[in-house]
């Protein structure tokens, strides 16, 4: 009878710890490539840690469907509470975490509790994160957008990284928040970026980014260093009405069209070295309680610094010109 006791709870012992194992979904197949956005957000609705690897993913995937029916409101926020890991994955249609129903102009987003990866993957249409928050890390990286790109209101509370990922698209990110450090190294960018009224409370990093379109960053702040080491601008670049509290830095950076640098405040130094200018600077009315460091600067035009007594250095209407000829 003990025996037969015995078996009977290990046997119990044994699915119960199978049952848990199910909690992480993990679907890598190699011969079924494809996988349904609503299979996807099944898992999500349970709150089950996803690892979705090599698959094609069909139909729209809409992160506010993982809301019941009964929770819509006419401002409804679905709490996710899955980890998402996307790795080396293809998106047929829209990814979005935004919805607004245009007949009784009700919105739905989402905010995202655990981690969210996206590793090496193609979005063939947009990607919409319209005043998502993500509360763990957000990882954007290796990708590539064809779409637009549409991070408006967007909070990330803790550490972001858009590493080595390429928009074909418009990209923005608008009244937004980065509470852990912001890092766009080696992205490449083949229409507009903007950045307007976004708050950055650690680093910024664009260094050896390649802009093709028009770059704005604008009424912004950043904490920490804003670092755009060996960038490369194609088109027009406006920084205005922005602070930057730890200095910037430009060096090695190429500007093709013109550079405008007005009514922004500097805490430290700002770095021009090894800069070169291709088209018309314009700095004006900015404040810099820091240096200027420069060396080997090149354009076409020509330069001029003024600094006043109190340290603060104005730069106006400057203009820029090969100091080689």
């Amino acid at each position: 009878m003990k025996n037969i006791l015995w078996i009977f709870v290990t046997a119990f012992l044994l699915f119960s710890c199978a049952e848990k194992k199910t909690e992480t979904a993990v679907t890598n197949s190699e011969t079924d490539t494809l996988i349904s956005a609503e299979e996807i957000l099944k898992n999500l609705v349970l709150g089950k840690n996803q690892v979705i690897k090599n698959k094609t993913v069909t139909g729209v995937l809409d992160f506010t469907k993982a809301l019941k029916e009964d929770q819509k409101l006419n401002m409804s926020i679905a709490y996710l509470d899955g980890e998402l890991n996307f790795i080396n994955c293809k998106f047929l249609d829209d990814v979005s975490a935004f919805c607004k129903n245009k007949e009784n102009n009700s919105v739905f987003v989402c905010v995202f509790n655990k981690t969210v990866n996206f590793l090496e993957c193609k979005f063939l249409k947009g990607v919409n994160f319209f005043q998502s928050r993500f509360n763990d890390r957000f990882n954007f990286e290796l990708c590539n957008v064809k779409g637009s790109a549409e991070f408006t209101a967007t909070e990330f509370m803790t550490g972001v990284s858009f590493h080595s990922s390429e928009f074909q698209g418009g990209c923005s990110f608008i009244s937004g928040t980065f509470l852990g450090a912001a890092n766009f190294f080696k992205t490449l960018y083949k229409k507009e970026l903007i950045i307007q009224n976004v708050k950055f409370f650690r680093n910024l990093t664009f260094c050896d980014s390649h802009f093709y379109g028009y770059f704005e960053l604008s009424l912004s702040d950043v904490a920490s260093l804003a670092d755009f080491s060996n960038a490369k601008f194609s088109d027009r670049v406006v920084f205005s009405n922005s602070g930057f509290w730890k200095g910037a830095k430009f060096s090695g950076c190429e500007f093709s069209k013109e550079f405008a640098f007005e009514k922004n405040r500097s805490f430290s130094d700002l770095n021009f070295s090894f800069v070169y200018f291709k088209n018309s600077v314009k700095v004006n009315d900015n404040v810099v309680l820091g240096g200027i460091i420069q060396e080997k600067l090149a354009g076409e035009k020509g330069f001029n610094w003024e600094i006043s007594y109190n340290k603060t250095i104005s730069l106006s209407d400057t203009k820029f010109f090969n100091i080689n000829k």
